[in-house]
């Protein structure tokens, strides 16, 4: 959709060549969960060459694995207590709702940070460069 909005407004011209369209419409490390990325900002990653670079790649697995950690080691482990409190509340009083709802706070924000630093880190091994979006969401001042 982004690429549907920057052309129509205006913002960037249509790609014509086939190929680098369903590049950056198909780009996986940001299909399914994020980062938003912006077609003037992403078609011309995709079509420059990229050489092998070490220190890239090694940050690029760093994050992948950080966002492994966060979904995996955070979000999956408080998300069972989550879904045992929601599930039967007839069960829990106020100060496990209270825990309960924390934790889901906690498990939402690992499961998109997760997910974002695992694209970011994905595509960063192949030398493209994603935007972060994801900075300290529970302290934005608008949506």
């Amino acid at each position: 959709m982004s690429y549907i909005i920057d052309v129509y407004s205006g913002a960037q011209k249509p790609e014509y060549h086939w190929g680098y369209f369903c590049l950056y419409v198909a780009y996986f490390p940001q299909l399914v969960a994020g980062p938003i990325e912006r077609s003037g900002r992403l078609l011309p990653q995709l079509r420059s060459k990229h050489q092998f670079d070490y220190a890239q790649v090694t940050e690029g697995f760093r994050l992948i694995l950080w966002g492994l950690f966060l979904k995996v080691a955070v979000a999956d482990r408080v998300a069972p207590f989550v879904n045992q409190v929601y599930t039967t509340p007839e069960s829990y009083t106020g100060p496990s709702f209270a825990m309960a709802t924390f934790f889901f706070a906690c498990q939402i924000f690992c499961d998109f940070a997760g997910y974002s630093c695992i694209a970011i880190g994905t595509a960063r091994t192949m030398g493209v460069e994603l935007m972060q979006n994801f900075r300290r969401p529970y302290f934005a001042k608008s949506v």
